[in-house]
């Protein structure tokens, strides 16, 4: 099955501007021009493997959450969450972590 360049830019794209990092930075961080960043994130190049490990390595997330095109996942809401809980202190979070899991229980109990 082809790799979804596109979900990968987009990936790239919110991971990036949710650690307030420029497309120069990020092309700085992973060795990469500009241009290069920004025709990944537009989905117009499809980027190679090592320009994913650089990348990756240069957001500090692990290459298979950029290529790891399930459906179901929303990379907004994964990074939004990861930024919310990185801003936070040990007791904020977890009692962030217990609230969204009694959460997800009554979300599952309600059928949704």
């Amino acid at each position: 099955m082809p790799v979804n360049h596109e979900l990968i830019g987009d990936k790239i794209r919110l991971l990036r501007t949710n650690k307030n990092i420029s497309q120069e930075k990020l092309a700085e961080m992973s060795d990469i021009t500009r241009e290069a960043i920004n025709r990944i994130e537009n989905g117009l190049k499809i980027p190679k493997t090592d320009t994913i490990l650089a990348i990756a390595n240069a957001l500090d997330v692990p290459p298979t959450y950029l290529l790891d095109d399930n459906e179901g996942d929303d990379p907004l809401a994964e990074s939004t969450v990861l930024k919310l809980l990185q801003e936070c202190n040990h007791l904020e979070k977890q009692i962030l972590i217990e609230t969204l899991q009694s959460l997800k229980k009554i979300l599952y109990s309600v059928g949704v």
